[in-house]
């Protein structure tokens, strides 16, 4: 059986905007059952180069893709994807506001979206994507796929040198921080800071801090080292009921019965990118 996932830094250019470029390839049944996507605070522009893809938005109907390049917006909920076959996905995954430097729309209006991602930057994807579907070298596929990014390269978004750091904030202190210190910091007021989040980052300050925290006790859960009550104390919830609501809304199900569950790819993705 073969399986394997690369990450690959973007090029100078790219790196305020992209997290990384990567490729997944598996010839097991590796989504053969509904995966958990556990909201991580980003989008990401899939080509899918194999099998039907199969999402689904919560309890929603699925959506079937074929092989196609798809955007999957930010969420706040928990996402699955299926795929019974063999799988070869390449991938960019924005950084939280990322997006903003290559389409002009707001980042508010893919919020829990998987579209096609021609609706967001034309036809043109369609062209990548038979590029790269053509090739099997990664190497290829990557320097494809970054000429693609730059050709679409629209400036900054006007709120970017302002979002930028409060994102970075959130990030290095996930729910140790109070939205009015973070106004305070960056010396503005919040409905501003919220206009802002929402064009660029697609959630209000508020949610985006809370998706970050929540990603921080879910390593610490997989690390297994410490209980339910002092995960929740660590990353500041006020008690527990309220960590275990997060819990139900971003993976679907109870603490106890997640980890009993097999989550490869959740876990996978928690432990290999940061939030």
């Amino acid at each position: 059986m073969f399986n394997s996932y690369h990450q690959y830094k973007p090029g100078l250019e790219l790196q305020d905007y992209v997290e990384c470029i990567w490729i997944w390839k598996s010839d097991r049944d590796v989504f053969s059952l509904p995966q958990r996507l556990i909201p991580g605070g980003r989008m990401e522009l899939m080509f899918n180069l194999a099998d039907p893809m199969h999402w689904m938005v919560g309890n929603d109907c699925a959506q079937k893709f074929n092989q196609s390049a798809i955007l999957m917006g930010q969420r706040d909920k928990i996402f699955y994807v299926q795929q019974k076959g063999r799988a070869e996905i390449a991938g960019i995954r924005f950084k939280p506001g990322g997006l903003s430097a290559f389409s002009k729309s707001y980042a508010k209006e893919f919020l829990n979206l998987v579209l096609p991602a021609e609706f967001v930057f034309g036809k043109g994807i369609n062209d990548c994507l038979a590029q790269i579907a053509e090739s099997d070298s990664d190497v290829y596929r990557v320097l494809t796929l970054e000429k693609f990014l730059v050709s679409l390269f629209k400036s900054e978004s006007k709120h970017w040198k302002f979002i930028n750091p409060a994102v970075e904030y959130i990030r290095n202190t996930p729910g140790q921080i109070s939205i009015a210190a973070l106004c305070e910091d960056q010396n503005t007021y919040y409905k501003k800071l919220e206009r802002s989040f929402l064009e660029c980052v697609g959630y209000t300050p508020k949610s985006y801090n809370r998706i970050v925290r929540f990603n921080q006790a879910l390593r610490l859960l997989y690390k297994g080292k410490k209980s339910l009550t002092e995960i929740g104390y660590d990353c500041d919830y006020f008690d527990q009921s309220h960590f275990i609501k997060d819990f139900h809304l971003f993976t679907g199900t109870s603490p106890s019965q997640f980890v009993k569950e097999s989550n490869y790819v959740a876990e996978f993705l928690v432990k290999n990118q940061p939030v």
